[in-house]
């Protein structure tokens, strides 16, 4: 005969002492004399087999949703009447997967069925002789009104075009000597800041070009192209000057970019070395490759040539 719990109506295992739905004790096996005759109605979870275990004897269940009967009469339970696990929140998703899946339908036919034919705005022709026979004219009315527009238009495209000439002739206004003098001045006197700015580059490549961190090489090869990006820009603005030859600070000019293009030589060499030197996980294993390319730069004619200019290369004014 099959047993249910006295609390919750779960049917029972055999032999069990607890109930395996809500943890309430099986009230047919507590008694007060130790005999299967007598029950105590006012037994606990704490008495077992008519002894009542101490407090750290008996365990705690960890079930926030157990609810336990507020009653302690026995109740009679049977097949019939036990308590299945329901099936609502099988349900309820099936229904809700059920939705979406209808909803996302609806949305794919109204997509493709109508907002998609509201792009096609046009009528569709019925093809035939009769439609295709006056399409030359209307391709030579076409062509001829095109023609009119290039004809008007072309007025309006010189007139911008001679405008933007002016602009131009504007812009390309010829320096006078006393500007010359004075750029030329200004660059010479940024080399002797880039000079101590190269020792710096030369200083951290020899400490640091056969160092195993790759973040401490990474930084002393961004600051050397860095000083590579600086120089090459005030290069290029003393070239853009576009000095005369008849200028008298013509020949001065050529000496101050000479020792500009020695200075971007120097450090190119240090910056394509740095380019090989970051490759490589373990430069100490490639040290004689690394070298190689930094002697290609030439770097020691760049600062031989460097040296015998730029002591006498200071621009000097003209009266």
């Amino acid at each position: 005969m099959a047993k249910f719990c006295t609390w919750c109506g779960a049917p029972l295992e055999p032999g069990a002492r607890f109930c395996g739905e809500c943890g309430g004790r099986i009230l047919e096996t507590v008694t007060v004399d130790g005999t299967k005759k007598q029950v105590d109605t006012l037994s606990g979870f704490d008495i077992v087999d008519g002894r009542q275990l101490p407090a750290d004897a008996t365990l705690r269940l960890d079930r926030d949703s157990v609810v336990v009967n507020t009653d302690n009469k026995q109740k009679r339970f049977s097949l019939d009447s036990a308590k299945r696990p329901r099936k609502t929140a099988l349900i309820a998703a099936a229904t809700v997967i059920v939705l979406l899946l209808a909803a996302a339908g609806v949305l794919a036919a109204a997509y493709f069925g109508g907002w998609g034919g509201d792009q096609q705005k046009e009528p569709i022709a019925v093809s035939g002789v009769d439609d295709k026979a006056p399409a030359p004219e209307a391709s030579q009315q076409d062509a001829a009104s095109d023609l009119d527009k290039d004809s008007a238009e072309a007025p309006d495209k010189a007139q911008d075009e001679s405008s933007s000439a002016k602009i131009d002739d504007k812009s390309q206004v010829k320096l006078t000597e006393a500007e010359i003098f004075n750029s030329l001045d200004a660059a010479y006197g940024k080399l002797s800041s880039y000079d101590e700015r190269i020792g710096t580059c030369v200083e951290e490549f020899n400490a640091n070009f056969l160092a195993n961190s790759m973040p401490t090489r990474t930084a002393s090869k961004e600051f050397a192209d860095k000083v590579l990006a600086d120089l090459q820009n005030d290069l290029k603005g003393i070239e853009a000057m576009h000095i005369p030859s008849q200028s008298a600070y013509a020949e001065q000019a050529q000496t101050v970019i000479e020792l500009y293009e020695c200075q971007v030589g120097r450090v190119s060499a240090l910056t394509n070395a740095w380019a090989l030197d970051v490759t490589f996980e373990k430069p100490s294993e490639h040290k004689d490759e690394i070298l190689a390319t930094y002697t290609q730069g030439k770097a020691k004619s760049h600062l031989d040539r460097y040296d015998e200019l730029y002591d006498a290369a200071k621009p000097e004014k003209v009266s």
